[in-house]
């Protein structure tokens, strides 16, 4: 895989994209569709069925999709203080 980055030793050595962990550890509150359906335990269907709804809060960051811990955490509070179905 060709490196996305310009400089050598711009970043860490540790260049671990393809897994994951290298994005895991520099954006810790940035979550893939996948760890967001872990996280609030529920499919990675439904996690994209809400996302296209815009039920859930999310970003592109170019083709990929992110989502922002805070804000899921900020949109659970909002959905239990009112006592919506999500």
């Amino acid at each position: 895989m060709r490196s996305v980055f310009r400089k050598e030793g711009e970043y860490p050595k540790d260049n671990s994209s393809e897994s994951g962990v290298f994005e895991a550890t520099r954006w810790p509150d940035l979550l893939t569709e996948k760890q967001l359906a872990s996280y609030l335990q529920i499919t990675s269907r439904a996690a994209a069925n809400w996302r296209k709804d815009g039920t859930l809060p999310y970003f592109r960051i170019r083709r990929s999709i992110r989502y922002r811990r805070a804000d899921i955490d900020r949109w659970l509070n909002d959905k239990c203080q009112r006592g919506l179905p999500m």
